[in-house]
């Protein structure tokens, strides 16, 4: 039987939690997020750059100040459909 090499598992394990993390730095429900652009490569000065090194990247307050980016996320902009 082989030998479990548990500081081998613990790197990569790490490697994976970080690796997920990032991918979950994209996922934001119901708010624009800028870490959903930080894989993104452009072609600018004659090479590949991460877009964050081109340009400035935010994202704006949604208009109704709760958090809504998205109206159709947002409950209170759904009216009664009239019968």
């Amino acid at each position: 039987m082989s030998e479990v090499d548990l500081d081998d598992i613990k790197r990569r394990m790490e490697g994976s939690l970080n690796s997920l993390k990032t991918e979950f730095m994209g996922l934001r429900a119901g708010r624009a997020s800028t870490g959903m652009l930080e894989p993104v490569m452009v072609d600018a000065y004659g090479s590949k750059m991460p877009m964050s090194q081109v340009g400035n990247i935010s994202t704006p307050e949604p208009p109704d100040g709760g958090g809504h980016a998205d109206p159709c996320a947002d409950p209170r902009s759904f009216r009664r459909a009239s019968p």
